[in-house]
C-alpha cells in the first residue's frame, strides 16, 4: 500500500492502533479523547518509519555484533527516496549516500536542549509531516478535522498491521532501536537546575 501520510503521521493520527491507553498524564488526541504514552508513541512512530522504508526497499534496519558497548541499530540506505513521503524522522538518511549506512542513534539525535524530547520528537512530526495537508484547522494540532482524518483509518490500520509483523520479524533489531531512542531522548533532555 502506498500511503497518503509520513508513516510517523499516520501514527500521530491514530495513536489509539500504536500505543496502549493511558488515564492520565501522555498524549491526548482530540478526535478520540484519549490518552497514550508519549515513549511508546514515539517508539511506534519510529518502528513505523523503519517498517515502511523496508517495506519498500528503501532502507534496511541492521544490528552490529556485540561489541564491549553492547549491539548498535543502523539504517542501511538502498535507494533514493522522497523524504516528504518518509517524513521528518527520515530527514538524515535521506541525506547520506545509497548502501551507506548511519546509526539509529545519528540519525535521530539533534544539538539541542529540550526539557521533554518525546514531546520535542511529537510535535516535530506533527510541524514537518501533518502542518499544511489540510487535516487541521489553522494548522494547531488542537483542532483537528476529524471527518477527514478518519478517512485515513484504513491506511492507520494497514500500518499497524506492518508494525506488529515487522516487529516480529525484527524482534531483536526492534529492541536495540528502543535501547537507542531513550538514549536519545536522555542526551537531549535539559537537566532541572538543581542537578547542574
Amino acid at each position: 500500500m502506498k500511503l497518503k501520510l509520513s508513516p510517523a503521521g499516520l501514527v500521530y493520527i491514530y495513536p489509539i492502533y500504536f500505543s496502549p491507553r493511558l488515564n492520565f498524564n501522555g498524549f491526548i488526541y482530540p478526535c478520540f479523547s484519549v490518552r497514550v504514552n508519549y515513549n511508546e508513541l514515539l517508539e511506534s512512530m519510529i518502528l513505523s518509519t523503519y517498517a515502511y522504508l523496508e517495506y519498500n526497499s528503501v532502507a534496511e534496519l541492521v544490528v552490529s555484533k556485540r561489541t564491549f558497548r553492547g549491539k548498535k541499530a543502523y539504517i542501511l540506505k538502498k535507494s533514493g527516496f522522497n523524504p516528504n513521503e518518509y517524513g521528518f524522522l527520515t530527514r538524515k538518511i535521506w541525506k547520506i549516500p545509497i548502501n551507506k549506512q548511519i546509526s539509529v542513534y545519528s540519525s535521530l539525535y539533534e544539538k539541542v536542549k529540550v526539557h521533554d524530547a518525546k514531546r520535542y520528537f511529537v510535535t516535530s512530526v506533527f510541524e514537518y509531516d501533518l502542518a499544511g495537508k489540510g487535516l487541521f484547522y489553522r494548522d494547531s494540532p488542537d483542532l483537528p478535522k476529524c471527518k477527514l482524518i478518519k478517512s485515513f483509518k484504513e491506511q492507520a490500520l494497514w500500518l499497524r498491521k506492518l508494525l506488529t509483523s515487522y516487529m516480529e520479524e525484527k524482534d531483536e533489531e526492534c529492541k536495540v532501536v528502543v535501547k537507542e531512542v531513550k538514549q536519545v531522548v536522555k542526551n537531549m533532555e535539559k537537566l532541572p537546575a538543581f542537578l547542574r
